[in-house]
């Protein structure tokens, strides 16, 4: 399981390291609450060479500070259609084996 953050608010948790992190934490103590476990892995919003913080760098301290929890970060490529209104399991599934140009 990885953590996506709580709010996914770009504007909010890219203005800041630590509104980041407090975003974060937040999602953090959900999982572990329900899993009783921390999450090893964070997919960041926009993904890790996003654009959308305004702040020179933050990108770069983010994911520094990332390694320094223990934390590995993977990007998440495929636009599967999930924050599309109306959609369907199918519809989630043809998305993506579309664009995992399976053979």
């Amino acid at each position: 399981m990885a953590n996506h953050t709580a709010s996914h608010d770009y504007d909010y948790i890219y203005s800041d390291e630590a509104n980041f992190w407090e975003d974060y934490d937040i999602m953090d103590a959900d999982i572990e609450a329900q899993t009783g476990q921390k999450a090893k892995y964070l997919r960041f919003p926009g993904g890790s060479s996003n654009t959308v913080g305004e702040k020179e760098g933050i990108m770069t301290e983010l994911a520094k500070e990332a390694g320094e929890r223990g934390l590995r970060y993977f990007d998440w490529t495929i636009t599967s259609g999930d924050a599309e209104y109306g959609y369907t399991e199918e519809s989630l599934l043809e998305n993506i084996k579309g664009e995992l140009e399976l053979d």
